[in-house]
C-alpha cells in the first residue's frame, strides 16, 4: 500500500491536494445550497406578487371588461389613477399600472406616468414577452438601482381579449428589500469564497514547501550518516522509518559519549567548590554588584545593579568600564581610579546620570581581586542607591539652616519692632499739633512705619520656628477657595487658575498651606506685566505615599541668573516687593517634610513642582 503511494514526500503532497479538493467541494455545495434557498425565496415572493396582481385584477373588474373590449381608459372610466392609487395603498404595493401591449402606460397610480414607455417592460426580453403573449404571468428582474432599501420586483399579468390576443397588461410593483439584500449577499459571498479558495491553494503550496524543507534536509543528513546496512535496508521500508533508525543510532552514540565524559569527570574529581557558584551568589545579593577583569571589561553584573543603573544585561556585559561610564561621571571616575591604582574604596557617595536622564546618588565600594603573586586580576564594585538618603539629608540640613536663621532673625526683628513702636508713638503725638506742616510730616512718618511693620511681620513669619497644628487638610477644597478668591478672568489683564488631577486629603497645617499657595499664586499674578496669564495646578499620586502638585503658568518666565536666588530671603526684582513671599512658600513646604522645585524658561513660563507626604511630617512640635 505505502509503496503504491510512493515516497513520504509524495504522500504529503497527495494529502494536501485531497484536502484542497475537499474544501473546494464543500464550498461549492454550500454555495449551491444557498443559491437554491435564494431561488426558493424569490419564487415564493413572485407567487405572492402574482396573487396580489390577480386580486387587483379582480377588484378592478378588468377581466370581463377586457373580454368585451371595454378596456379603454380615460377620465371617469373604471381604471382611473385614483382607483389604482387606492389599490396600491391597500395591498402595500409600490405602484400599479395598466400598460398596452407595446408597454405604454395607459393608467398609473403615480402622477405623470400616463403615456410614457415602461422601462421594466422593455427590459423583459423576447422570451418573457412571448410568455405574456401566450397569456402567462411574468416576473421582472429585481430593480435596486436606487439602493437595496428601495428594491422592487414587478409582476406582469396579461389581460386577454376576444380571440386570445393581449389587450392590455396589468403591472404590480412590490418592495423586496430583503430579497435584494439576500441576492447581494450571495454575490459578495461568491466573491469571498472564490478569493478564499485561491488563497488556500497558494497557502497549501507554501505549506508543502515549508513542511518538506526540513524533511529533505534530514534525508540528506541521514544519507551521509547511514552505513551500507541502512542503505540496503532503505529499499525495503518506507523512508520515515529509515530516518528514525538512523537518528536512533546517532542518539545512542551520543549517550555513550555522554557516559564516557561523565566517567572521565568523576575520575578527575572536582577541582573547585561547586556549592557556592559566583553567579548564583551575585544574583542573590540585594545590593548591586559588578565584576571587571584587569583590562576593565565587565564580566559579571547582577540584577540589582542593572535595576539601579537602569540598564540591560546585553548592553553592559563584555564592555569596558570607560565605554559604559564617562570620565565626568562619579562612578566612571571611581572605577577608572580603582583599576589604575588597584586600591580599595569604601563608603564613597557619588552622583550618577542614568541613561533615562535621571540623576541618582550611589554608594560605591571597590575591592581589587589579586592573584597569588599579587598581580591585579580584576575589580569588584558594590553599589547601593542612596538617592532617598541624600534627599533626606539635604532636607534635614535645610531645616537646620532655617531654624538657625530663624533664631538669629527673631532677636533682630524683636528689637526692630520695638523701635518701630516708639517711632509710631512719636508720630501720633505729632498728629496732635495744629501746624499744617507738622501734621503732614507726622502722617508720612506713620505711613513709613506701617510699611516697615508689614515687612517685619512677614519676616517674623519666616523667622519663627515652624510650630505645626496638624490636622486633615482637603487640598481640593483649599485650592478651590483660593481659585475663587484670586482668579480675575474678567480683569484687565485677566488672571485664571485651573485645577486638574488628583488632589487628595493630607495631614498638615491648613493655615500654613493656605498662606503658602496664596503667596505662590500671588507671585504668578504679579508677573502678568500687562498681559493675561493662566495658571494650571495638576495633582498626581506617587506610589500612594506622596502627592505631587505641579503649578505651571504661561508667563514671561524667570531669567536664568535670577532663578537660583528666588528662595533667598529679601531678594526681589520688583521695587515694591519684600523678597519674602517665595521663601515663606519654601519654608511651609519643608516644614511639612516636603520638597519644592522650580524650572523656568524665558517666554515659556514657570513650573513649580511640590511634593507633600500624605501622612504629614514625622514630627509635630506643639504650637506655643
Amino acid at each position: 500500500m505505502w509503496r503504491l503511494l510512493g515516497t513520504y514526500e509524495v504522500r504529503i503532497k497527495i494529502f494536501l491536494i485531497l484536502l484542497v479538493f475537499f474544501l473546494a467541494a464543500a464550498i461549492t455545495v454550500n454555495f449551491y445550497l444557498l443559491m437554491m434557498s435564494r431561488d426558493a425565496v424569490r419564487e415564493e415572493v413572485g407567487q405572492r406578487i402574482i396573487l396580489v396582481g390577480e386580486a387587483a385584477r379582480t377588484e378592478l373588474g378588468l377581466s370581463e371588461g377586457f373580454l368585451r373590449g371595454e378596456g379603454r381608459t380615460g377620465e371617469g372610466t373604471t381604471v382611473s389613477q385614483v382607483r389604482l392609487a387606492r389599490l396600491t395603498k391597500e395591498h402595500g404595493l409600490t405602484g400599479a399600472e395598466l400598460l398596452d401591449p407595446r408597454g405604454i402606460v395607459l393608467s398609473s397610480s403615480l402622477v405623470g406616468r400616463t403615456g410614457t414607455a415602461d422601462r421594466e417592460y422593455a427590459g423583459l426580453g423576447q422570451s418573457r414577452r412571448r410568455r405574456l403573449e401566450a397569456g402567462n404571468n411574468v416576473l421582472s428582474d429585481i430593480r435596486d438601482a436606487e439602493g437595496i432599501a428601495y428594491a422592487t420586483l414587478s409582476g406582469f399579468l396579461p389581460l386577454m381579449g376576444v380571440g386570445g390576443r393581449v389587450r392590455a397588461i396589468l403591472k404590480v410593483e412590490e418592495p423586496v428589500g430583503d430579497l435584494a439584500r439576500l441576492d447581494r449577499s450571495l454575490k459578495v459571498l461568491a466573491g469571498i469564497q472564490a478569493t478564499g479558495l485561491s488563497c488556500l491553494v497558494l497557502l497549501v503550496l507554501l505549506f508543502a514547501r515549508w513542511l518538506l524543507a526540513p524533511y529533505r534536509q534530514l534525508v540528506a543528513t541521514a544519507e551521509g550518516a547511514e552505513g551500507a546496512t541502512e542503505v540496503a535496508t532503505r529499499k525495503e521500508m518506507p523512508d520515515p522509518n529509515v530516518l528514525l533508525r538512523t537518528f536512533q543510532g546517532v542518539v545512542e552514540k551520543l549517550r555513550g559519549q555522554e557516559l564516557e565524559l561523565a566517567r572521565l569527570k568523576a575520575d578527575r574529581g572536582s577541582v573547585a567548590d561547586e556549592g557556592f557558584p559566583a553567579e548564583s551568589l551575585a544574583k542573590s545579593l540585594t545590593s548591586g554588584m559588578m565584576a571587571f577583569d584587569a583590562a576593565g571589561a565587565l564580566r559579571l553584573v547582577n540584577p540589582a545593579a542593572l535595576q539601579i543603573l537602569g540598564r540591560s544585561h546585553p548592553e553592559m556585559i563584555g564592555r569596558n568600564a570607560k565605554d559604559l561610564f564617562s570620565a565626568e561621571d562619579g562612578l566612571g571616575r571611581l572605577l577608572t581610579e580603582g583599576l589604575r591604582q588597584a586600591a580599595p574604596r569604601s563608603r564613597e557617595m557619588v552622583p550618577h546620570h542614568r541613561p533615562d536622564g535621571r540623576e541618582i546618588h550611589l554608594g560605591v565600594g571597590l575591592s581589587p581581586i589579586r592573584k597569588e603573586e599579587g598581580e591585579l586580576r580584576g575589580l569588584i564594585c558594590l553599589l547601593s542607591d542612596l538617592t532617598e538618603i541624600r534627599q533626606l539629608r539635604d532636607r534635614v540640613a535645610l531645616k537646620e539652616n532655617l531654624a538657625h536663621l530663624g533664631e538669629i532673625s527673631a532677636g533682630i526683628a524683636h528689637e526692630f519692632r520695638n523701635s518701630l513702636a516708639t517711632l509710631q508713638g512719636y508720630a501720633r503725638l505729632l498728629l496732635r499739633c495744629r501746624e499744617e506742616e507738622t501734621g503732614d510730616l507726622a502722617r508720612s512718618i506713620l505711613r513709613e512705619a506701617e510699611s516697615i511693620g508689614k515687612v517685619v511681620e512677614e519676616f517674623l513669619q519666616f523667622a519663627r520656628p515652624s510650630a505645626l497644628n496638624l490636622g486633615a487638610v482637603d487640598l481640593q477644597a483649599l485650592l478651590e477657595v483660593l481659585v475663587r478668591e484670586m482668579s480675575e478672568p474678567s480683569g484687565v489683564p485677566p488672571f485664571d487658575i485651573h485645577l486638574t488631577g488628583e488632589l487628595p486629603r493630607i495631614v498638615g497645617d491648613e493655615n500654613l498651606l493656605r498662606r503658602a499657595f496664596h503667596n505662590l499664586f500671588l507671585n504668578a499674578s504679579q508677573a502678568r506685566n500687562g498681559k493675561g496669564l493662566e495658571v494650571r495646578v495638576s495633582g498626581t499620586l506617587e506610589e500612594k505615599r506622596t502627592v505631587r502638585l505641579e503649578v505651571a503658568d504661561n508667563g514671561p518666565g524667570i531669567p536664568p541668573e535670577v532663578l537660583p536666588r528666588i528662595f533667598t530671603p529679601f531678594f526681589t526684582t520688583r521695587p515694591d516687593g519684600t523678597g519674602l513671599g517665595l521663601p515663606l512658600v519654601q519654608k511651609a513646604i519643608v516644614s511639612h517634610d516636603g520638597s519644592i522645585e522650580v524650572a523656568s524658561q524665558i517666554g515659556l513660563g514657570t513650573r513649580f513642582v511640590i511634593r507633600l507626604p500624605l501622612t504629614g511630617p514625622p514630627e509635630n512640635p506643639a504650637r506655643p
